[in-house]
């Protein structure tokens, strides 16, 4: 059965960021053929998970396997060197994996240097000013969350984290200062729908929204008052990298240092010395 065939079979059953990506492969079948899961996804606006998790509803066993297919039946020589090099084929052997990997974080890292200034500095204000944060995360993202917090309540009183791992109670979520509430959401996919419905409870209520995800129409990022945005490296389902989100929270967090250096300096000492009295920590 020919690709244009598979697709059309299943292509009412998919979901619909996964409909986006089927309609691009139809329209664009060479460009499709040798671009990268990251690049599709910019191109149509969804995630890469999205990109990937459409090669599994073909009943491919990856992205790479059925990029290979799609290069033999839409290209003339699927195995000029061109091609090789414009995917990235985690299965092939003779691929360096850690110069791609680490060539592709480098990448994500280094497009943070054109972060809106403005914006960077309105957010550390935010954080450092609005007397509640409360931080919401779950599953990959529940790492970032928590490290975050951790972050976040060296520097200063009154932060919450919020997740389904810690089994967060609904108290949380009754404002009694909503105008002087910040929400964090850090939602990467796979997007978790707790996440956004304590967004927008949180919304509702008229507590302001910060979000830090993958793209700006991602879900927690269309109802946020303001939106960060950070490339993921995705390579497989089950391999998603969140290391240039922890990049992200520590530019936060080192420009509130440097900014608020005076009001937050009391509060280290404070905390270090508690850690030193009760033996909490080694060193």
């Amino acid at each position: 059965m020919s690709v244009e065939s598979l697709v059309t079979e299943i292509y009412e059953k998919l979901p619909k960021g996964q409909k986006k990506v089927a309609e691009y492969l139809l329209r664009n079948h060479v460009e499709f053929s040798i671009s990268t899961a990251s690049q599709i996804a910019k191109r149509i606006d969804v995630s890469e998970a999205t990109v990937i998790r459409f090669s599994y509803a073909l009943n491919y066993k990856s992205f790479s396997h059925m990029q290979k297919s799609f290069q033999a039946e839409f290209l003339a020589d699927p195995n000029s060197e061109s091609l090789q090099e414009s995917s990235f084929q985690l299965d092939d052997p003779n691929n360096d994996l850690i110069n791609k990997i680490v060539t592709r974080e480098t990448e994500i890292l280094q497009q943070m240097q054109g972060m809106d200034r403005k914006i960077f500095w309105q957010t550390a204000d935010l954080l450092m000013n609005t007397k509640h944060v409360k931080i919401v995360g779950n599953l990959a993202s529940y790492a970032a969350a928590y490290w975050f917090y951790l972050k976040l309540n060296m520097m200063r009183e009154n932060v919450t984290l919020l997740s389904n791992e810690l089994n967060a109670s609904f108290d949380n979520l009754l404002l009694t200062e909503p105008e002087e509430t910040i929400f964090i959401l850090i939602s990467m996919p796979s997007y978790v729908v707790s996440t956004l419905n304590i967004g927008k409870h949180a919304k509702e209520q008229g507590a302001k929204i910060l979000t830090i995800t993958d793209r700006k129409l991602s879900p927690t990022g269309r109802i946020a008052d303001i939106c960060l945005t950070t490339d993921i490296g995705i390579h497989s389902e089950a391999m998603i990298s969140i290391s240039s989100v922890m990049s992200l929270i520590n530019l936060i967090t080192s420009g509130i240092e440097s900014k608020y250096e005076d009001e937050i300096s009391e509060r280290v000492r404070s905390i270090n010395k508690y850690y030193t009295d009760t033996n909490f920590v080694i060193e």
